[in-house]
C-alpha cells in the first residue's frame, strides 16, 4: 500500500525554500505574477515528490515573510514533518525561530534542517552556521534533526537531502483510513465549467468520487463530483494525500480557509474550546483574562475571547488552562493544535492543544469541577477523566462515541474502560450507543426514581397508575429518557413496579379510598352491569344520577376500575364491563357464522343501539385483534383462536 505524507518547507524569507522545492521536484511553486515580481512566496505552494522508498509526499512551500503569517500557519496545519531551510550566509533569523515555535506547538517531531546557499560561504562560515542552527533546534526540542548543507545552484547535497527525507519518513505514523473523512480547506476557487473546487490535506479517512461530504461550519452537504491529487484525476483520496475536490452548487464564501470537509454528521462546530495554552518565553506581553486574541486553528484564523481558568494573567513562559470563545463556530476536534497572536500583531506569542470541545461556558464557580476533568485529559489519564466526569454529573450517561468526539481519548479505549467497569460490576451499561454510568450512581438514582413514583401517586389518592412522562417531568436531576426507561424496567424485574398497556403501577400500592369513593365505585359497577352491552361515559353516568357525583371524581374512579380490570376502556371516555364485551363478541361471531360478515347496520339489531355508540366498540375489537375491517364490513381475524375465546353468557 502506498504511503502518503505532507512535508512543510519552512524558514525565513529569501532563505531558498522555493529554490529547494524546485530543485527536488522540478516545480516552481511561486505561480502568482505578484510572487514572481516580488521574489517571495505569499501563499503556500504545493509540489509532489516521489521518494526512493515508494512513499509519496507533497511538499508545502511556506511563505517566510511575517506579513503572510496566516498563510504560513495554515500551511503548517496538516504536515507530517518539516524541511527547515536556513541560509548559510545569514544563519538563524526571526522567522526561523518563529517557524520552529509553531512546529513545537503543532507537535511536529520529525524534520531535516537544510543549510541552503552553501556555495556562497567558505567552510568556516558553513561550520558556524551549522553550530548555530544545531544549538537552536536542540533548545527547541529537536536535537535529533540532521543538518545538511545544500546548494540549489550547484545541486550540492541534493541526493543527501532526498535520502535523509526518505529515511525520516519511515519513522512517521501513517494516518488512519478507518476514521471519518476530514480535510481542512486551504484553497478554494471557481473553475469555469466545474464550479467550486477546493483543496487541502486529507487528515483522516477517505472519500471516493460521488460520495457525499459536509462543509462545516456552514453545514451544507455536497457530492464530490470530481477528485484529483496534484492535478491528476483519481477515483478516491485517502489520509495523508493532497486532494482537490469539485463541489457543485456550493458558494465560494462557504468554503473559505478555515472551513472543513467531513463525512456527514460526524462533527459538530464548537463555540467553546477548552485548551492547554503555553506562552513563549520571549512573548512581548502577558495575557490578561478575557483578552481578545487571534486564534489559528487548522487553516483558519479566528478572533476569540480568551478566558483563563486558574489565574488572572499568563506571563511569558507560563502555561495554563483556558477557554476560547471564538466569534464564529470552529469545526475543530480535540487534540487539534493551535497558536495565537495579539489582534494587532503578526507575531506568534503562544500555542497549545485543544483538550475538550465543550458545550458550556466556563464560569469560575464551576472551576473546581471542570479543571480536574481537563487535567486528566492533559495527562492522558482516562480512568481519572471518567471518575471526574462521573463525579460532576452522576446521572449523565458516558458513551465511548460521545467521549471520543469531545476529548482526545480514542473511542476504542473508552469502550474498553467501560467494559472493564461493567465486568467488575462497578458500572451499569444502559445501551451500546449511550454507554453507561457508575453502579453506585445508578443504584442511588433507582431508589430516587422509586420514591418519585410513590410521590406521584401520593398526591392523588385516586390515582393508581402513571406513565413514564410523569416521572420524567417530576425528576429534578437531568436524566435521559433511555436511562429512566432502563431503571423503570429494572424496578419491574424486581417486582417493585408493574407495567400494563404503557402504564406503571406500584406493586405495594394499598387501597386508601374513602367511604364516599367506595360508594361511588359501587354505584358505577351497578350502572355498568345494568348498561349491559351499551357503553357509557362519566358524563352520562353523572347525568343519569342528576349531578349526585362529581364528574372529575367519577373519571378518576373509572380509570382506577379500568386499571383493576373491572371495566374496559373503549376510547378516551367510554367504558363497558368485561362480561358485556364477551357477550358482544359472541353476538358478532353468531352473525359472521350466519351471513359471513358483520356490518355497522347490524348493530341496532345485535346490540340495541346505532352507529354512534357502536363505533367505539367495533374499533376496540379491531385494535385488539378480534375483528378485521374490510371496507364497510368486519370478519373475524383469527377464527380458531378467537372463537375459543368467546363463551356464551347467560343474560
Amino acid at each position: 500500500m502506498t504511503r502518503h505524507y505532507t512535508i512543510g518547507v519552512a524558514g525565513h524569507v529569501d532563505h531558498g525554500k522555493t529554490a529547494l522545492t524546485k530543485t527536488i521536484t522540478g516545480i516552481n511553486t511561486d505561480r502568482m505574477q505578484e510572487e514572481k515580481q516580488k521574489g517571495l512566496s505569499m501563499v503556500a505552494g504545493i509540489a509532489p515528490l516521489s521518494l526512493p522508498s515508494g512513499a509519496q509526499a507533497a511538499l508545502v512551500d511556506l511563505p517566510g515573510h511575517s506579513d503572510y503569517l496566516k498563510n504560513t500557519v495554515s500551511g503548517l496545519a496538516g504536515i507530517d514533518m518539516t524541511l527547515l531551510v536556513v541560509a548559510a550566509d545569514e544563519g538563524v533569523m526571526p522567522q526561523t525561530r518563529e517557524h520552529l515555535n509553531i512546529l513545537q506547538f503543532y507537535g511536529i517531531k520529525h524534520g531535516v534542517v537544510v543549510l541552503s546557499k552553501a556555495d556562497l560561504v567558505d567552510e568556516e562560515i558553513l561550520e558556524l552556521a551549522d553550530l548555530e542552527i544545531k544549538d537552536l533546534i536542540k533548545a527547541s526540542g529537536f536535537p535529533d534533526w540532521p543538518v545538511l548543507p545544500f546548494s540549489a545552484r550547484t545541486k550540492t547535497g541534493l541526493q543527501a537531502v532526498i535520502t535523509c527525507v526518505d529515511e525520516e519518513i519511515r519513522h512517521l505514523k501513517t494516518r488512519t483510513r478507518q476514521a471519518p473523512f476530514r480535510l481542512w480547506i486551504d484553497q478554494a476557487r471557481i473553475i469555469a465549467g466545474f464550479g467550486t473546487v477546493v483543496s487541502g490535506t486529507v487528515l483522516s479517512g477517505a472519500v471516493s468520487q460521488n460520495d457525499t461530504v459536509q462543509v462545516l461550519p456552514d453545514g451544507r452537504k455536497a457530492r464530490a463530483r470530481f477528485l484529483e491529487t496534484h492535478g491528476e484525476g483519481v477515483p478516491a483520496v485517502e489520509a495523508g494525500q493532497r486532494a482537490g475536490m469539485n463541489l457543485p452548487r456550493i458558494p465560494l464564501d462557504v468554503v473559505k480557509k478555515g472551513a472543513v470537509l467531513v463525512t456527514p454528521d460526524t462533527l459538530r462546530p464548537a463555540v467553546f474550546l477548552n485548551a492547554d495554552l503555553r506562552l513563549l518565553k520571549n512573548a512581548p506581553l502577558a495575557i490578561r483574562n478575557r483578552m481578545r486574541v487571534r486564534l489559528y486553528v487548522g487553516t483558519g484564523v479566528f478572533n476569540a475571547l480568551l478566558v483563563i481558568m486558574d489565574s488572572d494573567t499568563l506571563s511569558p513562559g507560563q502555561a495554563g488552562l483556558v477557554q476560547f470563545r471564538p466569534a464564529t463556530p470552529i469545526a475543530c476536534m480535540p487534540d487539534d493544535r493551535f497558536v495565537i497572536s495579539f489582534l494587532n500583531k503578526n507575531e506568534i506569542i503562544g500555542g497549545g492543544r485543544i483538550l475538550e470541545v465543550s458545550r458550556e461556558k466556563f464560569r469560575q464557580a464551576k472551576a473546581a469541577k471542570i479543571i480536574p476533568v481537563l487535567e486528566a485529559i492533559q495527562k492522558g489519564d482516562l480512568p481519572g477523566y471518567l471518575a471526574a466526569v462521573s463525579a460532576n454529573a452522576p446521572y449523565r450517561l458516558i458513551s465511548a462515541g460521545d467521549t471520543a468526539n469531545r476529548t482526545p481519548f480514542p473511542e476504542t479505549a473508552v469502550a474498553e474502560a467501560i467494559n472493564r467497569g461493567v465486568n467488575q460490576q462497578k458500572w451499569v451499561r444502559i445501551s451500546k450507543e449511550e454507554g453507561g454510568l457508575r453502579k453506585d450512581h445508578y443504584d442511588t438514582l433507582m431508589h430516587h426514581v422509586k420514591d418519585v413514583c410513590e410521590s406521584v401517586l401520593t398526591v392523588d389518592k385516586l390515582k393508581q397508575k402513571f406513565q413514564i412522562n410523569e416521572i420524567a417531568d417530576t425528576l429534578a436531576a437531568k436524566v435521559s429518557r433511555t436511562l429512566l426507561q432502563h431503571i423503570l424496567t429494572n424496578l419491574c424485574r424486581q417486582n417493585k413496579l408493574w407495567l400494563s398497556d404503557g402504564y406503571y403501577q406500584l406493586s405495594t400500592r394499598t387501597d386508601r379510598l374513602s367511604s364516599d369513593h367506595r360508594q361511588t365505585i359501587s354505584a358505577l359497577m351497578t350502572f355498568a352491569d345494568d348498561s349491559g352491552t351499551k357503553p357509557f361515559s362519566a358524563g352520562y353516568f353523572c347525568k343519569c344520577h342528576r349531578g349526585k357525583y362529581p364528574k372529575k371524581t367519577v373519571e378518576k374512579l373509572l380509570w382506577q376500575l379500568e386499571s383493576r380490570n373491572q371495566l374496559i376502556q373503549l376510547d378516551k371516555d367510554r367504558y363497558i364491563t368485561p362480561r358485556a364485551l364477551e357477550d358482544i363478541k359472541y353476538r358478532i361471531k353468531d352473525y359472521v357464522e350466519q351471513q359471513g360478515y358483520f356490518s355497522i347496520h347490524d348493530c341496532q339489531e345485535a346490540f340495541g343501539y346505532g352507529r354512534t355508540q357502536a363505533v367505539p366498540v367495533l374499533e376496540y375489537l379491531d385494535n385488539t385483534g378480534f375483528t378485521k375491517r374490510e371496507e364497510n364490513v368486519r370478519t373475524l381475524q383469527d377464527n380458531e383462536i378467537n372463537y375459543q375465546s368467546v363463551e356464551r353468557r347467560d343474560k
